[in-house]
């Protein structure tokens, strides 16, 4: 069952603005349906692969890093 629910719940959700969750709709990793509507299960999927995108990037950077030193 796909749960819909507002801006508002999902920034509540994630503790962060509605502008951020309208930045993260507009990039594709909250999904957005009409009138401002969220599908929560979305939102948590792509928010996790956002964080695991981000963590494997600052990973290889720190091993570049150190592999210059």
């Amino acid at each position: 069952m796909i749960e819909i629910v507002d801006a508002k719940t999902i920034a509540n959700i994630f503790e962060m603005s509605d502008r951020s969750v309208r930045r993260f709709a507009s990039k594709g990793i909250f999904i957005k349906h009409q009138n401002g509507q969220y599908d929560i299960a979305g939102c948590v999927k792509g928010y996790i692969q956002y964080i695991k995108k981000q963590t494997e990037i600052e990973i290889r950077r720190k091993l570049k890093k150190e592999q210059n030193l």
